[in-house]
């Protein structure tokens, strides 16, 4: 797909961010409603089931009806003691990427304004007179307004301030787990690290679970880091397993992050450009839990 020479609005980046702002204005406007041109720039040719984003499940949002599962009680623990709460009214609940990005997808396909191109980089950002020019992989174009999704600079983050929420998940596969539906284990936190260190487990279903090790570190480049940003199966979660499973465990799919729990500063250009999602500062930075608070900033 080609580009156009001029579009109404660009959102560099079709992740949670840019999904989230295309779907609260098709979620704002009538169906009949005409809506500015808005045209979604994203680098990847292709979707990974790469992300899945939990959360209380309390504020409005566009993808009430993809959420796959929801916990009405949770707890944390240390040292083989837990402390539990419930409320079901107010369940966490868990959304995957891919679930978040099908429902956005069929929005885009039911608005003749919306299009998503993909395969295609951004390279720099000039203001002109009365719009901002995109110099992408492909071309040229002009945006009457830009919204950036994109990863932060590291130069935007006050590395000072916070730290780095490292960790590495794993759906794995144990017939007849034992674990409570109903129960999700926030915090189970794991002695004999430096650091803070601590196993987050959501039962899916009788034979499946996603079970996550997590860490935060000053030094994105620390030992315990590396450990976790690897594909192969970090140690530590290997023996969290065979300790609490038992043998015969089976990762079906992982995911890694590394997520700046620090003030970001937004990049700025002018009135034309407004930076969203991480880049924006919308990720709390007490708290990995991006997908609410990505909510909350808006609708736009």
């Amino acid at each position: 797909m080609s580009l156009p020479q001029e579009i109404d609005i660009a959102i560099l980046g079709a992740g949670l961010a840019g999904l989230s702002i295309t779907s609260w204005l098709d979620e704002l406007a009538p169906a009949d409603a005409s809506l500015p041109r808005l045209l979604l720039l994203e680098a990847r040719e292709e979707d990974t089931h790469d992300r899945t984003w939990c959360f209380w499940d309390q504020v409005a949002h566009p993808f009430k009806d993809a959420i796959s599962h929801r916990w009405p009680s949770w707890q944390v623990g240390n040292a083989g003691e837990q402390v539990e709460y419930s409320d079901p009214n107010h369940p966490y609940a868990m959304l995957s990427a891919d679930a978040m990005r099908r429902s956005a997808y069929s929005r885009i396909a039911k608005r003749n304004e919306f299009t998503l191109i993909r395969g295609i980089k951004v390279d720099a950002i000039t203001p002109q007179s009365q719009s901002l020019r995109i110099t992408t992989s492909q071309g040229h174009l002009n945006a009457k307004v830009v919204i950036d999704t994109r990863p932060p600079p590291l130069s935007a983050l006050a590395q000072l301030q916070g730290v780095w929420q490292v960790f590495h998940g794993a759906v794995v596969y144990q017939p007849n787990h034992g674990y409570d539906l109903s129960k999700a284990r926030l915090m189970d936190f794991q002695t004999g690290h430096n650091g803070i260190h601590f196993i987050y487990l959501l039962p899916l279903d009788e034979n499946h679970l996603l079970v996550e090790w997590t860490c935060f570190d000053v030094d994105r480049h620390s030992e315990a880091c590396k450990n976790l940003l690897t594909d192969k199966l970090p140690w530590m979660l290997a023996s969290w397993l065979d300790e609490h499973l038992g043998k015969g465990w089976v990762v079906q799919r992982s995911e890694i992050g590394c997520l700046p729990m620090m003030p970001v500063t937004p990049p700025h250009l002018n009135s034309r450009y407004l930076s969203a999602g991480i880049r924006g500062g919308w990720m709390r930075p007490a708290t990995g839990y991006m997908f609410a608070s990505c909510q909350q900033a808006l609708p736009i």
